[in-house]
């Protein structure tokens, strides 16, 4: 019995979707972040307000200052001001 809910827990780590960085854009404007993951390069771009989750399985970052971050996946990213900031 023990073994089976072992083996069951082990599936479920394996399988279970991981929680990525998330960034929140506090300004009223539009910024643009780039991701890098996986050795793919995209934009993301957040409208003011909205928050997106990206970065799961760690990445790297531009920020808006040009400033580059390595991330894990669990971190939340904060833009306010036009500056960014990780938490």
């Amino acid at each position: 019995m023990m073994r089976t809910f072992l083996g069951i827990a082990a599936i479920l780590a394996i399988t279970a979707p991981g929680h990525g960085a998330s960034a929140v854009n506090l300004d009223g404007e539009t910024h643009s972040l780039t991701v890098t993951e996986g050795g793919v390069t995209s934009e993301v771009s957040l409208r003011g307000g909205e928050t997106v989750e990206f970065c799961t399985n760690g990445c790297f970052i531009t920020l808006p200052n040009g400033d580059r971050e390595a991330l894990s996946g669990g971190e939340v990213l904060e833009i306010s001001g036009g500056s960014a900031r990780i938490k």
